[in-house]
């Protein structure tokens, strides 16, 4: 017990400040950018569900779809002044894209419009959020990094699902679906009871 307790005042002592999208060490700008749509969980969490959604009724759905998110995240991470004061909406509309999102899965329908416009809103709120966040810092490597791990992220989850056809599958994607929207609602009531509870 007592090496545990030594061992837990070590690292609080010796531990750095943590910054949020802190890049991770010798990989570099462009992989550092690549890295960051995945292990940001508001980010990751709408890239899974637009992916879904894409490969649930592919190449139908897709064709759309993932132009549309292609180009609105380019046009997010290129928007020219910083947004600071859109980082707390554009992280409440990732997430509320994603509980969308995760709910069209869920419910298997093939939603061919509306999927082409939560995956264009999805790409446009990544992109603004990354920019509200790194404000003039993103360099032009984390932006094309960024762009392309996004965009891989979601061609990747899509074209897993594609082929994905047996009822018990199709349940399967349903139902990850399903917990998509749970977690992101999950996390939008936890963050408005906060914010209720701080004001």
């Amino acid at each position: 017990m007592s090496r545990l307790l030594a061992s837990l005042c070590a690292v609080l002592l010796f531990t750095g400040t943590a910054r949020a999208h802190s890049p991770i060490p010798a990989v570099g700008a462009f992989y550092n950018g690549m890295l960051h749509p995945l292990i940001t969980p508001s980010h990751a969490l709408v890239l899974l569900a637009i992916g879904l959604l894409c490969g649930q009724h592919a190449p139908r759905v897709s064709r759309p779809a993932l132009p549309a998110f292609a180009a609105l995240l380019a046009l997010g991470l290129a928007w020219p002044l910083p947004l600071p004061a859109l980082a707390a909406d554009t992280a409440t509309a990732l997430l509320v894209l994603a509980a969308i999102a995760g709910v069209c899965v869920a419910l298997g329908g093939a939603w061919r419009g509306l999927a082409a416009l939560m995956a264009a809103c999805a790409g446009l709120a990544v992109g603004l959020d990354t920019r509200a966040d790194a404000g003039p810092a993103l360099t032009s490597a984390d932006g094309a990094g960024i762009w392309l791990g996004a965009v891989l992220a979601v061609t990747l989850v899509g074209g897993l699902s594609a082929p994905l056809r047996r009822t018990w599958q199709r349940i399967g994607v349903r139902a990850l679906g399903s917990w998509i929207a749970a977690a992101s609602l999950l996390v939008l009531t936890l963050t408005f009871a906060t914010s209720a509870g701080a004001g």
